[in-house]
């Protein structure tokens, strides 16, 4: 439907619609796609925590000492460039048994991601992730 102007010209009856339409929506895309972005950055950061924290112990259980044993577990867990603070607490009391005896060692990292690193300083705050993984000790490796 056409309705007449004052000045005699033409106009659709929609008139602003499709201009009002765009300035509520466009902000609220914007935000999904911003939420999704950080979700994003949280599950990938939960990714390298659990990696590192895999690679330590594995590293740790097939050192010949617990003291061996700890430094590889801490050298790799340094590497965990996600996070802003990190606490680690690492059990290789296992190592120090006879061989033969069956011995797990046990890695646990709590690691503090910042969630403006993602570029959007709009999320202030932190997420803190947390992993914990056991490897096996080879019973018949020489200790």
């Amino acid at each position: 439907m056409d309705v007449v102007r004052q000045h005699g010209g033409m106009r659709n009856e929609r008139g602003m619609a499709p201009s009002l339409e765009a300035a509520i929506l466009l902000p609220a895309l914007a935000t999904v796609v911003g939420l999704i972005i950080v979700l994003a950055h949280v599950a990938l950061a939960e990714q390298e925590v659990r990696s590192i924290v895999f690679a330590a112990a594995r590293a740790a259980s097939v050192e010949r000492s617990p003291g061996e044993g700890r430094r590889a577990a801490h050298q790799l867990i340094q590497g965990a460039k996600t996070c802003q603070s990190a606490a680690a607490g690492i059990d290789v009391s296992d190592l120090g048994k006879q061989p033969g005896v069956p011995g797990d060692v046990r890695i646990t990292l709590t690691c503090t991601v910042r969630l403006a690193s993602v570029g959007f300083s709009a999320f202030p705050g932190t997420v803190t992730i947390t992993s914990d993984v056991t490897s096996p000790v080879d019973r018949f490796r020489s200790r």
